[in-house]
């Protein structure tokens, strides 16, 4: 595995253009035209995306529909797939013979994996003006100075939150520091109510809990240079474990969140804080949208906010820095041209639009942010667009064996079952595995 060439932490100059039109140093007026021509030959574009639930899936499927519509020779077969269930069936597919034309790309060293294989089609010459407008969040989905996919959503990981909970507990101020945040914690769960959600069965939400707390306590510096090296050696990586294994110890979770889906059905975490029955989850841009398909009306939830994740004392980090990255799509090497067409629609104007308006997450076309209706959608974008510096999730970031373990041992350090020692001494065997 080398993932080495790849920059996997976004300078945000850039990474603020995502969320509230900075990308758009750029032209991008006329951007994804569905085209029309229609005189080539008959193609089919199997499309695997993770997009379940409304409101997301009908824009992606009006998408498509209005993209055959134009090109009549051109049939998109679409797949959704759950997310925990798609990254084993893509990481499958990819290695055998029937692989989807298109699919869920989140970038970094995962893809620059995918890269090195021959799997993914090098789209550069034909989306130079969605890299321009798209601008610094187009970073995960470039290798070696060549483009091998477009995101369609993109920004920093926050909390989301209750407002009318916050207000049942008398908490009148959202927290800047990670003292506030705990004491929030202890006043909602004085209030009777369950503080945060996490669902502990799918692994990656609570890696988001660690890839947030190491990048407060170890910096940028020393996340670049572990992205190549992968030495994890510096004490921070202990320290970030030994925080999260305290705050752990408080119980601010649900009952059972070890076995709870992340977004699985109303008992999921994000299902619980779309009925009421938690306050907060520190999740992606993605959220607002899954919340959304889980309350009882189908409706966006009137009173979900959003806030930065708190400043951390001790630590090395700027405390503006944030984690995340976006959501996207790769066209497979063997892939008609024709799936990079549509892969640089999805990013135009009348998709992202409708995306934007949908309350389905924050686009990176500048020319829909100003669509956005929701509240936490929009704090989220000013959010993106105020963080010094956005890292990229840190499963991403390092590859698939480290970012496995980041996961799946991120969730024995915040049950008491993994010590920050052995979480260490996993990072360390993960890498040699490589």
């Amino acid at each position: 595995m080398n993932t080495t060439r790849t920059t996997h932490a976004i300078a945000l100059c850039a990474a603020a253009a995502l969320a509230v039109g900075l990308a758009g140093c750029g032209d991008n007026s006329d951007s994804g035209d569905p085209g029309g021509s229609g005189d080539g030959g008959q193609v089919t574009i199997t499309w695997w995306h993770n997009v379940t639930s409304d409101p997301g899936k009908t824009v992606f499927q009006n998408a498509a529909d209005r993209f055959m519509d134009a090109n009549p020779n051109v049939k998109i077969e679409i797949v959704p797939i759950q997310n925990e269930d798609l990254q084993d069936k893509l990481q499958t597919a990819l290695n055998g013979s029937d692989a989807p034309d298109m699919f869920q790309q989140w970038g970094g060293g995962e893809m620059a994996e995918q890269v090195d294989q021959g799997l993914v089609m090098d789209i550069s010459a034909d989306s130079q003006k969605e890299v321009e407008f798209i601008g610094g969040s187009m970073a995960p989905w470039q290798y070696d100075g060549k483009t091998y996919g477009l995101p369609y959503t993109a920004g920093v990981a926050g909390v989301y939150y209750s407002k009318d909970l916050f207000d049942q507990a008398g908490i009148t101020e959202t927290p800047q520091t990670w003292e506030q945040f705990n004491d929030v914690v202890a006043k909602l769960k004085a209030a009777g109510i369950v503080p945060v959600g996490l669902g502990g069965k799918d692994a990656w939400p609570a890696g988001h809990w660690m890839y947030i707390m190491t990048l407060r306590m170890c910096g940028q510096e020393v996340i670049a240079q572990d992205t190549e090296n992968k030495a994890f050696d510096d004490p921070c990586y202990l320290q970030a474990a030994q925080l999260l294994e305290d705050f752990g110890k408080t119980e601010p979770f649900e009952e059972g969140w070890v076995s709870v889906s992340a977004q699985q059905g109303a008992g999921s975490s994000s299902g619980m804080l779309a009925n009421h029955k938690l306050a907060m989850e520190f999740s992606g841009v993605w959220e607002t949208g899954q919340v959304q398909s889980l309350t009882p009306d189908g409706q966006p939830l009137a009173d979900l906010h959003w806030f930065p994740f708190p400043s951390v004392a001790g630590g090395k980090g700027d405390p503006k820095a944030a984690v995340g990255g976006g959501d996207g799509f790769s066209c497979h090497a063997k892939a008609p041209k024709e799936c990079a067409d549509f892969l640089r629609y999805l990013v135009g104007d009348e998709t992202q639009a409708e995306y934007a308006e949908t309350g389905a997450g924050i686009p990176v076309n500048p020319s829909a942010v100003d669509k956005l209706t929701t509240e936490s959608l929009k704090e989220a974008a000013a959010g993106s667009n105020e963080a010094s510096f956005l890292q990229l999730w840190l499963d991403k970031a390092f590859g698939d064996s480290v970012g496995e373990t980041i996961n799946q041992e991120s969730v024995g350090v915040l049950s008491g079952k993994t010590t920050p020692e052995q979480y260490v001494q996993g990072l360390i065997d993960a890498a040699k595995k490589g």
